[in-house]
């Protein structure tokens, strides 16, 4: 209706202008025909009122994975983009639907619909979550020298409990952790059968390294991560330039093994130099970045 008046008020006022040889600013004259057209009353006529639009804000979390989302409308308007944003619209109900993050679930409803009104405001919010990654069946070595099988060549306990480190070391959490290492010429090896999540390929551990070898590198005391008994994916050099000084975090990619059931085995050789002691502790499956 206010777009009805508006184009009569506006006609009627053109007209009487040109009864009376008023020339409206600004209307060209058709040079063929010298007909004047009153582009700039269509032009106002079709534009939209302000005073008529609403505030539509949409508000995905977290801001930095810049979500995307479709925002469909009256007339068939429709508008796909990321992010937050703030769009001033027409009156109308509107139907947001969100958009697909790799390694995260949509909110919950995927789809929403809200009534915006002439001046008003609607909002469109949703939190993107990531699932959580299955655990490693004692990862955290709490239940003792089980569910993992253990080798050591000169026949230690790589399983071990508070009280039994030497005096530097405590667990990372809780009383268990395995030590691997400090002997000369040793070869061992934690291990159990894991099913690596599609979602969730890395292998993640807590790592301490402690070392009296000043020789690094392939042929000298080495800690590794190694799949089905042959394939070694990760090593790491246990020497003195890369003592860590407490427990960090190490983070092996086992996204060629993502789907598939394998033999995970966290194990260290060491030479007949000076020793070098590789602890690990809390085992867990993480999403990639």
């Amino acid at each position: 209706k206010q777009y009805f008046r508006a184009f009569f008020i506006i006609l009627s006022t053109v007209t009487a202008m040109m009864a009376h040889g008023t020339e409206p600013a600004g209307v060209p004259v058709d040079a063929d025909h010298g007909n004047k057209h009153l582009v700039p009353v269509i032009n106002l006529l079709f534009s939209e009122d302000t005073s008529l639009l609403g505030t539509l804000v949409i508000n995905p979390d977290p801001d930095d994975i810049n979500a995307p989302w479709t925002l469909t409308g009256p007339n068939g308007y429709s508008q796909s983009l990321t992010g937050d944003q703030t769009l001033s619209r027409p009156s109308g109900s509107y139907t947001l639907t969100w958009g697909e993050v790799p390694g995260w679930t949509k909110p919950t409803p995927a789809s929403e619909t809200r009534f915006l009104t002439s001046g008003g405001k609607a909002t469109f919010a949703g939190t993107y979550t990531r699932p959580s990654c299955p655990a490693i069946p004692n990862g955290d070595f709490e239940s003792g020298r089980t569910v993992w099988t253990e080798y050591s060549s000169g026949g230690y306990d790589l399983i071990n409990i508070s009280g039994t480190f030497p005096s530097y070391l405590t667990p990372h959490s809780g009383s268990y952790a395995v030590w691997q290492g400090g002997a000369h010429n040793e070869i061992s090896h934690i291990q159990q059968q894991v099913t690596v999540p599609t979602t969730c390929p890395i292998l993640s551990f807590y790592h301490f390294i402690t070392s009296e070898d000043i020789h690094c590198g392939p042929g000298y005391d080495i800690g590794f991560t190694r799949i089905n008994g042959t394939d070694v994916v990760d090593t790491v050099n246990l020497c003195m330039s890369t003592v860590t000084n407490g427990w960090v975090v190490k983070s092996v990619d086992l996204s060629a093994y993502a789907g598939q059931t394998v033999l995970l085995q966290i194990g260290v050789t060491t030479d007949s130099y000076d020793h070098s002691h590789w602890f690990i502790d809390d085992v867990s499956f993480k999403m990639s970045d």
